[in-house]
């Protein structure tokens, strides 16, 4: 036991320099993802310093930022969008907003070819006019149903 306490105790800065290093690049390797929706190469990291790889995880989370300010951006959008869609369904004769969504989503079944309805075709519906993560997805997913 004196042995192994010794070598560890020689070693102990490159142990920690290491531990540090690996844990860095899991970091970078955890925003990569969060950033492009995949895992890097670490291998082109592994010979960057430790404030390279920290230079790198900075320049990660500005992405990783306009990608959310960017995705934020298109949500207002596109429920703006299917708003105006089920206004102009009303218009058209849905004379509510429970018959508007009825008839675009029976549309939207009729174009793929959809006989019986399940909880993914809803989901799907949703997703499809990028309404699916906002309260009024969730709220018109119980009307639809």
């Amino acid at each position: 036991m004196d042995i192994l306490f010794y070598i560890c105790n020689e070693h102990k800065n490159q142990i920690i320099m290491t531990t540090l290093k690996s844990e860095t690049l899991s970091f970078l390797s955890d925003h990569y993802k969060m950033a492009y929706g995949i895992r890097p190469m670490l291998s082109s990291y592994a010979s960057m310093s430790i404030e390279a790889l920290n230079n790198e995880i900075d320049n990660l989370s500005e992405v990783i930022d306009d990608n959310q300010e960017r995705e934020y951006l298109q949500e207002g959008i596109d429920l703006y969008t299917f708003e105006a869609l089920v206004d102009k369904t009303i218009k058209l004769g849905a004379n509510d907003e429970k018959t508007a969504l009825k008839w675009i989503f029976d549309g939207y079944l009729a174009e793929r070819n959809i006989d019986k309805v399940n909880f993914f075709d809803v989901e799907n519906f949703l997703y499809s006019y990028g309404i699916m993560h906002t309260k009024y997805g969730t709220r018109i997913s119980t009307i639809i149903n």
